[in-house]
C-alpha cells in the first residue's frame, strides 16, 4: 500500500501547479461541470474514488477498468429554462474499459431588443460535449485511466468556439477501501472571436468505504476547480434489498452547497435514479438518470 501512495503522492505533486495555475476569471464550457447521473449528485458528488459503473469516465477515468457494457442517460433542468442532457456507453475490451459520453448543454432562451424597439428571441448557449476514455489495471489493486474531451460551443446563436480538454486519473482498491485520484479538463481552453475562455481545470481526490457485509457505501471527497473555491462533499448511498437505494450527501464550496438527497429504484438490468439538489439564492432543482446494464 505504501508504494501505491507513493505513486498517488508523485501525482499530486505534478499536476497541482496545473490546477493552481493563474485564475482567468469565471471558466467557459460549463457543461463539464454537470455530472451524468442523480446518483452522483444525491452523494454529494462524492464519487472519484467509487469507481462501479460508466459514470467513473466523468469522475475518474481509472474506474472504467472492469465495467461491461452498460448504457446511461441524464436531464438536469438548471437556472430559468436552461437544461443538460446526456447519453453514455461502455464496453469492456481488450485493452480496458471504455466509455463515451455526449452532453448536450442548452442554455435557454433570452429576449433581445433590436435598435427599431422590435424583440427577438435567441438561444443564449448551446455546447455539445463528446467525452472518450479508458481505464486499465495496470496492478493488483491499482486502476488508470485518461479520457479526451471534445467540446464544440456556440454563443448567442453567433459566436462559435471548440476545445479539447484532457483527464487522467489512478484508483487504488483494497480491503473495502478505495483511494482516488482524478485531474480533469486540462487543455487551452475556448476562444470565441477575440474573448478566450479557460476550460475548468479541476483536482479531486476522494475516499470511500464499504463495510463488509453491509450495502452501505460511504464517500468523502475534496475538489478545488480553477474557477471555484475548495469545495468538500460527503456521501453515502445503502441498498435495501437491492431494490431501493437510500443517498444522502453534502456539498460545501460554492451554489450547489448543502444538503442533497435522492434515491435509486433497480429491476433487474434497469436502474432509475433520482436526486434533489440545492442551489444557493434559488429554488432547487431536481436531477434524473437511467442506467442499463446488458
Amino acid at each position: 500500500m505504501k508504494k501505491y501512495l507513493l505513486i498517488i503522492a508523485l501525482f499530486l505533486i505534478s499536476t497541482t501547479d496545473l490546477v493552481q495555475a493563474k485564475s482567468a476569471g469565471e471558466c467557459g464550457a460549463v457543461g463539464l461541470k454537470f455530472p451524468p447521473t442523480a446518483r452522483a449528485m444525491g452523494m454529494g458528488e462524492a464519487m472519484t474514488a467509487v469507481g462501479d459503473d460508466i459514470n467513473a469516465l466523468y469522475f475518474n477515468p481509472a474506474g472504467l477498468a472492469g465495467i461491461d457494457r452498460e448504457f446511461s442517460s441524464c436531464y438536469q433542468d438548471g437556472i430559468l429554462d436552461s437544461s443538460y442532457t446526456c447519453f453514455s456507453y461502455s464496453q469492456a475490451t481488450n485493452v480496458g474499459g471504455l466509455g463515451l459520453i455526449l452532453g448536450l448543454l442548452d442554455g435557454g432562451k433570452a429576449a433581445i431588443y433590436e435598435f427599431n424597439g422590435t424583440e427577438r428571441n435567441l438561444n443564449t448557449q448551446k455546447d455539445i460535449y463528446l467525452h472518450a476514455g479508458l481505464g486499465r489495471i495496470l496492478k493488483e489493486n491499482l486502476k488508470v485511466g485518461g479520457g479526451i474531451k471534445i467540446i464544440s460551443s456556440k454563443l448567442a446563436e453567433e459566436y462559435n468556439a471548440s476545445g479539447i480538454g484532457i483527464d487522467v486519473g489512478l484508483l487504488m482498491e483494497k480491503n473495502g477501501k478505495n483511494l482516488g485520484v482524478s485531474l480533469q479538463n486540462l487543455g487551452l481552453g475556448l476562444k470565441y472571436e477575440n474573448e478566450k475562455s479557460c476550460l475548468p481545470a479541476a483536482l479531486r481526490i476522494g475516499g470511500t468505504v464499504r463495510p463488509e457485509g453491509i450495502p452501505l457505501i460511504l464517500a468523502l471527497e475534496g475538489k478545488k476547480v480553477l474557477d471555484e473555491r475548495f469545495s468538500l462533499g460527503l456521501g453515502s448511498e445503502y441498498w435495501c434489498n437491492g431494490f431501493l437505494a437510500l443517498r444522502l450527501g453534502y456539498k460545501t464550496g460554492n451554489e450547489n452547497q448543502g444538503i442533497a438527497g435522492g434515491f435509486g429504484i433497480r429491476h433487474q438490468k434497469l436502474q432509475f435514479d433520482y436526486a434533489f439538489v440545492p442551489i444557493k439564492n434559488l429554488d432547487s432543482n431536481h436531477r434524473i438518470s437511467l442506467l442499463l446494464r446488458f
